[in-house]
């Protein structure tokens, strides 16, 4: 794999990060054409640490680490979002139809609850 380094954002002053923070990276994958953003920049003492920016989400049943991605050429995240919407919906209905929710259509009234938790 091919990076390269397309920036490092200085801490700017007066911003509420940790004072060991100086500052987030921006590093881009050569043969994926993806970016990854907000790479974590810290100097603890003369080590300097990078940690990638992301969640915590269960694979199944395990939690793992899960790094926030960008793609480059924004064609690739539509064709991605497109082969989601029609595969991935198509995928969740066949093989787990019972994680979705059926939307309860409500009576539109007209009239709203002004009410608060006060009482007023």
């Amino acid at each position: 794999m091919k990076f390269e380094i397309v920036e490092f954002y200085p801490k700017k002053d007066g911003e509420k990060t940790s004072p060991l923070t100086l500052g987030t990276m921006h590093v881009y994958f050569i043969d994926i054409q993806m970016d990854l953003r907000g790479i974590n920049v810290r100097q603890m003492g003369r080590k300097m640490m990078f940690s990638i920016p992301g969640f915590r989400a269960l694979d199944d049943g395990k939690t793992v680490f899960c790094p926030f991605v960008d793609f480059t050429d924004r064609s690739i995240k539509k064709q991605l979002i497109d082969f989601l919407q029609t595969k991935g919906i198509q995928y969740i209905k066949k093989n787990f139809p019972e994680v979705i929710h059926e939307r309860k259509k409500e009576k539109n009234t007209g009239i709203r609850n002004h009410n608060t938790a006060s009482g007023n």
